[in-house]
This record gives C-alpha cells, sequence and structure tokens, in this order.
C-alpha cells in the first residue's frame, strides 16, 4: 500500500475514533435509523476531560510523537462537525413536519 493510501485509512481510522468516542462521553449521538450524528447532552469540554482521564490512568495510550493536544482538536474538529443539528436531520426531515 502506499504511504498516501495508508495515511488517509489512517486518518480515517482516527475519525471514527474521535466519533466513536464522543459518542461514548455524550458529546454526540447517533441516530438509530440514519445512522446520522447530532449533538449530544454532554459537551465537549466533557469529552477533553474524560480523554485527559483515561491517558492518565492508562487506558489510553498515545503513539509515541502524539500528544493530548492533537486529540483533543481531532475531538473538537469531529465535534464541530457533527453537532450542528439538535437532533437526526433525516429524521426531523421525514418526520418533524406536521
Amino acid at each position: 500500500m502506499g504511504y498516501w493510501k495508508n495515511k488517509v485509512f489512517q486518518e480515517q481510522g482516527l475519525y471514527e475514533w474521535a466519533r466513536n468516542f464522543l459518542c461514548e462521553v455524550g458529546a454526540l449521538k447517533e441516530c438509530d435509523i440514519h445512522g446520522a450524528f447530532f449533538e449530544g447532552p454532554a459537551d465537549v469540554e466533557d469529552a477533553y476531560r474524560a480523554f485527559n482521564q483515561r491517558v492518565t490512568s492508562g487506558r489510553i495510550v498515545l503513539e509515541k510523537g502524539k500528544t493530548r493536544r492533537q486529540r483533543t482538536d481531532l475531538l473538537k474538529a469531529v465535534y464541530d462537525n457533527n453537532s450542528a443539528a439538535g437532533g437526526c436531520p433525516e429524521c426531523e426531515r421525514n418526520f418533524g413536519q406536521d
């Protein structure tokens, strides 16, 4: 596999990790019907705290040369990318109209 293709797969994996982590701590929710992501009851600062606690306790181990700040920046970017809606946009479009 070429360098750039490997890099894309690696970045995609980190994006999915961040999205899953944000769901786990409640900052994002996933629609069971459409698979869309939207803002959850927790905020991104809650995710930062949970992430840092897990790094400190050893539950999350950072790759060599990577920093906590790089991961929290990723969490913020993924959160911003998925939290615009207060609910599933597809559900609101299909079921929210009276």
